[in-house]
């Protein structure tokens, strides 16, 4: 019984092992087989290739010839669609890298970016500091220089205004009357209007409060122009002067200038205050802020130094206490950065502002 029962499980092992070595064969057959059609698929895609790239007559292909008689249009068409794949997954996978490319390329842009407006602000921001807080020295004002400034242009003032060639406009405006003396070159103006009710005392401390203060100062400029003023020196209680820097954003040019800003007591003659540009070749000692590091963040701007003088005399009018005549006038030299006439609209908005600040009523405004 145990004989039988081992023939019987020998007999089994052997008829397994003839089956797996039959499937074992029948798999390496259709493996061979497999490997064949893979390479007959790519000679067949390299004469598709081929035909396409020369543009030569159709190549004949040995196919089964049952199959070509009866799939020949199927297989045209499905050699077509492996050709399409083949085509397309080769370019499916040059977009995959290029588009890779990209990525990394956009990251370190965006990161080059990031460092560079970091740079940028921080170069601003010192900037900023700089025109705040400009880095220059200047020799002092001497009580002889002072002296000769106030006498030299209290002479001007006289002559001008006793001048008989100047013109005017004719017109009337907001109760300014104007006299003037323009060219291409050179502005000399003066504008007039009566105060009721407005003392003389009023008006004069007004406008020095004015003339003699950085902030206000900074608001007295047009929409286009970036102004700056700094204190560099107080000469006396009654006097101060300014370093000043003005820049437009249409002009490849930057106006500095040391303004001296001053009042005069006239006495019965009223009060006078002179604002008038000092020569930089005098009274410039070191100058840093002339070679600040712009270049890196904007244009660089030629120094052009402002020569004007700008004056107003506070007088009494028609007897009485409480009314004054204020008379507004100044040279103004033309320069690279503004004309004559861009100065005289700059000097008229100027005074507008400051008549509105010193008088804080519309009723002054006849």
């Amino acid at each position: 019984m145990f004989q039988g029962s081992a023939y019987k499980r020998s007999k089994n092992r052997v008829h397994v092992k003839n089956m797996y070595y039959r499937k074992l064969n029948l798999l390496g057959n259709l493996q061979l087989e497999v490997n064949t059609l893979e390479m007959q698929y790519e000679k067949l895609l390299d004469v598709y290739r081929q035909r396409d790239a020369q543009s030569a007559s159709q190549l004949q292909i040995d196919f089964d010839h049952s199959s070509r008689n009866s799939n020949s249009t199927l297989s045209k068409a499905y050699v077509n669609l492996l050709l399409m794949k083949s085509a397309l997954t080769r370019e499916n996978s040059e977009l995959r890298r290029v588009n890779e490319k990209n990525i990394l390329m956009e990251k370190k842009i965006r990161q080059l970016i990031m460092v560079q407006d970091k740079e940028m602000s921080l170069q601003h921001g010192i900037q900023e500091r700089n025109k705040n807080k400009p880095s220059l020295r200047m020799n002092p004002l001497t009580p002889e220089q002072y002296s000769k400034i106030v006498k030299d242009s209290y002479r001007e003032i006289k002559a001008f205004r006793e001048s008989k060639t100047c013109t005017s406009s004719g017109l009337r405006i907001f109760g300014w009357t104007d006299r003037h003396d323009v060219n291409e070159e050179q502005l000399m103006f003066s504008l007039d209007k009566l105060f009721s009710g407005l003392s003389l005392e009023e008006m004069a401390e007004g406008l020095w409060q004015i003339l003699s203060d950085t902030e206000v100062l900074q608001t007295l400029k047009q929409s286009d122009a970036d102004v700056h003023f700094h204190v560099v020196e107080r000469p006396n209680e009654n006097a101060v002067v300014f370093y000043y820097t003005l820049e437009r954003r249409d002009s490849d040019q930057r106006v500095r200038a040391f303004i001296l800003s001053t009042r005069i007591d006239l006495g019965s003659q009223g009060s006078l205050i002179i604002f008038r540009t000092l020569d930089p070749s005098t009274f410039l000692k070191h100058d840093e802020d002339g070679r600040r590091g712009r270049k890196r963040i904007e244009p660089h701007k030629e120094t052009v130094w402002l020569n004007a003088f700008v004056w107003s005399i506070c007088e009494f009018a028609r007897d009485q206490q409480n009314d004054c005549r204020l008379t507004y006038g100044g040279k103004m030299n033309s320069t690279a950065l503004a004309t004559a006439s861009w100065w005289y609209i700059y000097m008229l908005q100027s005074i507008m502002i400051m008549e509105t600040r010193v008088t804080r009523s519309r009723r002054f405004l006849l």
